[in-house]
């Protein structure tokens, strides 16, 4: 019977590889990391992954367009009865914009929460608005919502003609701030990172983060460093723990104070590096051995 399982998936991944993708990432929703490193698998493999669209995602993981679109639940924090609360508005009447979205959507108790969550995830990208323009105007949004909702015959109803949807305010996006997002709420990015580039052009083939994760032992890999801070040990020396990431999945990793010592001078915040380490059965990476890659590839 085993033997039988084995061969379905085989072929299912070799001749329906939207399917058998598709479908294992539906049953990954809410492990982040597992689903991260089957949407590295389908990015190896030339397969498009669309991220989660208030105005396209289904219930599901979904083909489109010869890709995979995620669905809603996708996005942390927005569990599957919020995620089938807002297909069932949008099943009612397409969504027009922002406002309409934010209006008809609070009207059935979407939180504040969630849509900034969906924000964040590029959920609501297809109002052809930026990301950080309508987390400036959500608080506005939903007292437009407020403002338009009324009470007729003991049931909430929506009447758009009562105000005049508000201006937004245009904000400018940050795209180190945004791909910050995307790995808080997705786990992973779906948008360009540029240490796609810098691999490329350096011609690195190390494994990616998502590909770590559960590992004991020695790893190696290539990532850029998302953050960095300095901590001082009882015996006054002085390790860094560094935040890594591609466009895979985070990864936290501690320099001791010997290699502090001999690497210090280089590290900072936003360089790529090429690194080995340790990684513990607690998950934690204790790095060796790092050469700063320089961004334009050497």
């Amino acid at each position: 019977a085993y033997g039988m399982i084995a061969w379905q998936t085989a072929y299912l991944k070799a001749h329906y590889p939207l399917i058998f993708y598709a479908s294992l990432i539906d049953s990954l929703l809410g492990d982040s990391s597992r689903t991260g490193q089957y949407v590295d698998e389908c990015r190896r493999r030339s397969i498009k992954v669309f991220g989660p669209d208030v105005s396209k995602s289904k219930a599901n993981a979904s083909e489109e367009n010869g890709g995979i679109r995620l669905p809603l639940s996708a996005v942390k924090s927005v569990g599957e009865h919020a995620a089938a609360s807002i297909l069932q508005v949008r099943h009612e009447k397409p969504f027009e914009d922002f406002f309409d979205f934010v209006a008809r959507v609070t009207a059935v108790r979407i939180s504040k929460a969630n849509i900034e969550s969906l924000i964040d995830a590029g959920a609501l990208d297809c109002f052809m608005e930026n990301r950080a323009t309508m987390k400036h105007g959500l608080e506005e949004a939903i007292r437009y919502g407020e403002l338009v909702r009324i009470e007729e015959n003991g049931q909430t109803v929506l009447d758009m003609s009562l105000v005049s949807k508000p201006v937004l305010v245009k904000m400018a996006d940050s795209k180190e701030a945004m791909r910050e997002k995307e790995m808080e709420t997705l786990g992973f990015t779906l948008g360009a990172h540029p240490i796609a580039e810098v691999r490329a052009r350096a011609g690195i083939h190390t494994p990616s983060l998502v590909s770590l994760v559960g590992t004991v032992g020695t790893i190696s890999s290539f990532a850029y460093v998302a953050s960095l801070r300095y901590h001082t040990t009882k015996r006054g020396e002085r390790m860094a723990f560094l935040k890594l990431n591609d466009e895979t999945a985070d990864l936290d990793v501690m320099v001791m104070p010997r290699q502090l010592n001999q690497y210090g001078d280089v590290l900072r915040k936003g360089i790529y590096i090429l690194f080995d380490g340790r990684m513990g059965e607690d998950g934690r990476c204790i790095v060796n051995n790092l050469r700063v890659v320089s961004a334009t590839g050497g």
